[in-house]
Parts: C-alpha cells; structure tokens; sequence
C-alpha cells in the first residue's frame, strides 16, 4: 500500500465517519491538500443505511435538525437540498409508555417545559401533585450561580421528582443515551440553564422565547429521500483527496510521524483526529500525554435497534406517531421505539409497517449482551405487549454499537478546555465526542479543527 504524503502542506486526518469526511471537505474547499485514513472497511461512522425489500432502514441516526445550520450548510454545498424530506404530518408527535397505556405528548410542551398550561393539566401523564409540582417552577428562585450540575440535580430542583421520571428520563436523557445522575446539563441542554438565568424560571422564559420566535420555512427536523447515507455517499463521491479504507493509525510520534497498524509511518505537518476519544487518547500518548489522559476518562455507551417490517393489517393500532419513548419506571426491556414508515416518508410500501426497537439505553445495558435470538424474541413480546402485535415479522434488521455515545458527564465543558488547551497547535480533534453528539455539532466540529489547521499554515 503506498500512501501520497509527498504535497506541500501535508495534513492526515484519522477518522472517515462524518467527522473525518466533512474535515476533509472544508479542507479541499481552503485548497489544503489531505490524506484521510478509516481504519474499517466502509466510510461513515455511525451513519449507515440499509436498503433492502423497498425499505430504508437507518442502523444509526435518521435524521438531523435544522436549528442548528451546519448541517444544512453543508447540505447546501453539496447541492442536495432537493433530496431532502421532513418529517410527516402525524396526529400525534410521540407517545410515552405510562402504566401501560400509551400517551400522546400534551400540546405545548417543549421536551420538558409546558407552554399550553390548560393541556398539560389535561393529560394524565403526570399526577395533579407532579403537575403542580411542574408548575411551582414559576415561583421557585433561579440558582444563585450557573455552574454545571447534573440533569437529574436540575429538573428535580426545578420541577420535581416525578418530572425528572416520566418527562426528563425518556425525552431528555434518552437523546443523549445518559444516566441522568451523571449527565450535564451545562453540555447536553445549556439552553434550560440560560433560561432560568436569564427569567427566573423554565416555564415563563419558554413562553416568552416563544412570543419572539420568528416563524421559518425550513422543517426543524429533515432526512434524505435515500437515507443518511446519502449525505456519506456524496461527501465520498465529490471529496478528490487521497482516501483510505481498513488502513487504521496506531500512534503519533513526535514531529507528526504517524504510525500505521502494518508497520507504515506518515510524516505530517498537521493532523485533525476525527475518532472516538479512546483511540483519540491512544494515537495522542506520546505527543500529548495530558490531553490523551483526559479523553480516556470520557466513558462511552452503547445503544442497539432492530428494524421490523410487517404489514399495516398485522398492527392492531394505528402508527399515528413518530414512535413511543419508554421511562425506566415502566420496567419494559427496550428503551423506546420509532415508526420509521409513519415518521417518513418512501421508508416503506404503502401496505407496509416498518417499526425501529431501541436496546441498550441507560436503563438497559444488558440488552447489549444478549443474543440475536434472545434480542428477537424480547422485541417481539415488547411488541405484542406495547402494540398487541403478535404477527411474524416479514424482515428483521439488527445493529448494534457498543461504543456509539460519548457520556457527557458533569463537567464536560471544562474537561474538553482543558484537553484543547493540552494539544499541540498543529494536531486538532474532532467528533461527537467534545460539543455535542449529533451531526451538525459533529460537522461543526470539523469546521473548527480545520480552523486551528489553517491558523498553522497562515503562520
């Protein structure tokens, strides 16, 4: 295998998930010549698409969000914002999984926080005391400081015990796959602290945010007609640098010598890091031992889904929803499901039902460890149990990812400071490991390590 490292400017980045390829692309648009190298046999990272009996079936994420605009930034620059899809129109947004039944979101409510008081006393989601428990957040004064805390520390001190229970633990701590005991709330949701800073309370600063949001075009939540993997897919199509597969990097010397598993070495002048932290820390043991220790103290969990395809006539209820988020005190074996054919679009025939099960959340890890056909018959009575299915299904689709989800503990900000602040200036780290788990914190990412590059060859 010969590698070109021979260019004037010679920067390697290591890592070919979306990291690694959008550090790439905003190198080739700078004019930076790059060698990217992907230790396993297919580019992408998490992101993976299945394609298989007319069926998209997302193995990771299926979508991003558009508040946040690098992605859709880089959707723009690659000329795919025709294949864009929202999310349909569905009677109802999610169900929660609460004493067996299941209930939809009340209106108004924003995650965590109810704007529209009349529907959220309505729903019987929460207890009149947990409601007005909720509700005393209005009254109860703002911390005195805006260091970080736990995201079970908050809402309890905010809004109550059975809050953090049935609301925070499934719509909160399941997006990032967290205990909430350890979980920041500074790193994961800084916008709730920077409200009650900023009014005093969770439920009037939403409100009036709210009154002052200026309505827009765009959909807060898209995919691709293709699957995610269209975004991978064209980033690898229009990147003309030298990139590589199954080549992993085992070390970094000093001087940028990278060495490579078969025994080869790359003299770089800068290299970007766009891998997990745990190889992070290994490739950075000598060159930056104090950066290195830290990251390989960031723990990481995994998470699993199975995919199932029915038809619509085996589902004795209507897939009305995006899905069901499942709370740990509902004591079921799976942590919350999507239905993928209701959710989007061209996902499924028309007289198909394509249902995603999610394992291995904060409340179930040891799903993770169970076997195929131990993980297929649990789904299926999950399912028979949730949504009274109790069909065969017509096509099953297992991924799993032991290591998928950087933990963002209490003190995470200040953890990735100082890991930065350690790092020599021509070595630059990037991944949903530092400023926030999806893609478009992920492709932002990108976008600063190939900053800090440029300020290297500019000097």
């Amino acid at each position: 295998m010969k590698i070109d490292v021979t260019t004037e400017q010679k920067t390697v980045i290591i890592g070919g998930g979306i990291a690694g390829l959008a550090s790439a692309w905003y190198l080739q648009k700078a004019g930076i010549d790059y060698v990217l190298l992907e230790g396993s046999d297919r580019f992408g990272g998490l992101i993976n698409t299945h394609h298989e009996d007319d069926s998209v079936i997302e193995m990771g994420p299926d979508a991003f969000i558009t508040r946040k605009p690098w992605a859709m930034d880089l959707v723009r620059d690659l000329n795919l914002q025709n294949d864009l899809i929202s999310v349909n129109e569905t009677p109802e947004r999610i169900y929660i999984l609460s004493d067996g039944d299941l209930v939809p979101l009340p209106d108004g409510l924003r995650l965590l926080v109810p704007t529209n008081v009349p529907a959220f006393l309505a729903s019987p989601l929460l207890s009149w005391a947990g409601k007005l428990r909720v509700l005393m957040d209005n009254f109860i004064p703002a911390k005195s400081n805006s260091t970080d805390e736990s995201l079970a520390d908050f809402v309890t001190r905010r809004m109550g015990s059975e809050a953090l229970e049935k609301l925070a633990d499934p719509l909160l701590a399941g997006v990032y796959n967290a205990e909430m005991n350890k979980q920041s709330i500074l790193a994961t949701f800084p916008q709730y602290s920077a409200l009650e800073q900023q009014y005093g309370s969770l439920i009037r600063g939403m409100s009036e945010t709210l009154k002052h949001k200026t309505p827009s075009s765009v959909p807060a939540l898209v995919s691709f007609k293709r699957g995610m993997s269209q975004l991978v897919d064209t980033l690898v199509e229009k990147l003309t640098g030298d990139l590589h597969l199954n080549v992993p990097a085992s070390k970094i010397e000093d001087s940028y010598k990278v060495s490579l598993a078969d025994g080869t070495v790359l003299e770089a002048d800068n290299i970007i890091i766009a891998t997990s932290a745990k190889v992070a820390s290994q490739l950075l043991e000598n060159i930056a031992p104090d950066s290195a220790q830290i990251l390989g103290e960031i723990r990481y969990a995994g998470i699993g889904s199975m995919s199932l395809l029915y038809d619509v006539d085996d589902i004795p209820r209507a897939l009305d929803a995006y899905g069901v988020v499942i709370p740990s005190s509902a004591g079921r074996m799976i942590d919350g499901m999507q239905w993928s054919s209701s959710k989007w679009q061209s996902r499924a025939l028309d007289d198909k039902a394509l249902i995603r099960v999610f394992f291995g959340g904060p409340h179930t890890r040891e799903m993770q460890d169970k076997s195929d056909s131990e993980l297929m018959a649990i789904v299926r009575e999950e399912l028979r149990a949730i949504l009274g299915v109790t069909a065969k299904p017509q096509l099953t689709h297992l991924s799993r990812w032991h290591n998928a989800y950087p933990q963002y503990d209490v003190g995470h900000i200040e953890r990735v400071a100082n890991i930065e602040q350690s790092l020599p200036a021509n070595i630059a780290l990037a991944g949903n490991t530092y400023y926030g788990v999806g893609i478009p914190d992920t492709i932002h990412s990108a976008q600063k390590a190939v900053e800090k590059i440029q300020q290297t060859i500019i000097l």
